[in-house]
């Protein structure tokens, strides 16, 4: 981030593949001006930044002096070795605070080792940051209120049959006025293969929330209108004897016998809404965090043990056997975004 005269902070991001030589660069999160970088006719790809070289702050600096001087206040300056994605960019643009996102090869703390020359003055605390470290997965997702166009989605997940899974995630719903769809797994013959739906009940002024299996509805618990308090939920089935387990905070309800037999195929996981297509519906309006899948099925006692252990400001979700969950929150950073969505680090939650 960098403030000019007028005391306004801005936050640039320069991104550079060395294959084809592409770059882009980032004003406050959003992309300014990309291209393909050329040199004497020729495009700078295939090639690679060398070791050894010399970082300058606030000028350029020639052989004889220093030129080109910046006149303003820095902070938050992170070099990585690896282009970050348009979401990532956008998640640390919002930031009032120093987020070190996963391992740069320069993060801001190590400035304060380098040589200063001139009129130069460090200010603590910054004006803008405080320095943090957070981890990979210590974040939520925002989806704006009347924003019937915004999702998250996880690119295609190919190449599964399963024969048991569990998915867990927390939520916190600013409404529940209608119909809203926190996540949905859809596949060729279903809709809703798999979803967590909520649902406005105004007789009795509660909120309703299910399980959808293969376009049925197993199972519901009212988690009530109260928009401050996030809700623990997850769903567990083996297709061995049908058995599922449906979780949401302490309460727990137990099934038999549904789908005995059946496979989940491979499909797409949308959070935030029940369908990409253009009349998009059914919108979820909130924060989401620590969205996990396993290909397996965890207990009653394991799904228990996970919303225990949650909560506890570690900076990471709560897992139960890793060897077999398939998609991490972590992951959610890379997926495609459309709409009001925002990524907010740290999480209020983890």
């Amino acid at each position: 981030m960098f403030s000019p005269k007028n005391g306004v902070w801005n936050h640039l991001c320069l991104v550079w593949k060395n294959i084809p030589g592409a770059y882009s660069f980032f004003i406050n999160g959003t992309e300014a001006v990309s291209g393909i970088l050329a040199g004497q006719g020729v495009h700078l790809s295939y090639l690679s930044i060398p070791a050894g070289g010399l970082l300058v702050i606030g000028g350029k600096k020639t052989a004889a002096h220093m030129e080109n001087p910046f006149v303003g206040r820095m902070t938050c300056l992170q070099m990585w070795s690896f282009s970050l994605t348009d979401t990532i960019i956008k998640a640390l643009s919002q930031k009032k605070r120093c987020e070190k996102y996963s391992n740069p090869l320069l993060n801001w703390n190590e400035v304060k080792s380098g040589i200063a020359v001139g009129n130069v003055r460090q200010e603590v605390p910054s004006s803008v940051t405080q320095p943090n470290v957070v981890s990979e997965e210590d974040f939520d997702v925002q989806f704006a209120p009347e924003s019937t166009g915004s999702y998250v989605m996880k690119e295609t997940i190919t190449g599964l049959q399963l024969s048991s899974l569990t998915v867990s995630m927390w939520l916190k719903n600013d409404k529940c006025d209608s119909k809203h769809t926190s996540f949905v797994y859809s596949t060729t013959d279903y809709d809703s293969e798999i979803s967590f739906k909520l649902e406005g009940i105004t007789a009795i002024q509660e909120c309703k929330l299910s399980i959808i299996m293969k376009n049925y509805e197993l199972g519901s618990k009212y988690i009530g209108l109260d928009s401050s308090r996030w809700h623990f939920v997850a769903f567990a089935w083996r297709s061995k004897d049908g058995n599922y387990v449906f979780v949401v905070n302490s309460f727990s309800e137990l099934g038999l016998g549904k789908f005995e037999g059946k496979t989940i195929e491979s499909g797409n996981i949308l959070i935030g809404q029940q369908s990409e297509n253009v009349n998009l519906e059914n919108p979820f309006s909130g924060r989401i965090t620590c969205f996990q899948m396993w290909k397996t099925f965890l207990s009653k006692e394991q799904i228990e043990e996970i919303y225990k252990g949650n909560g506890a400001k570690d900076g990471k979700c709560q897992t139960n056997d890793d060897s077999y969950r398939f998609l991490t929150w972590a992951q959610v950073k890379t997926a495609n975004t459309k709409g009001e969505v925002t990524f907010h680090w740290p999480s209020e939650l983890i």
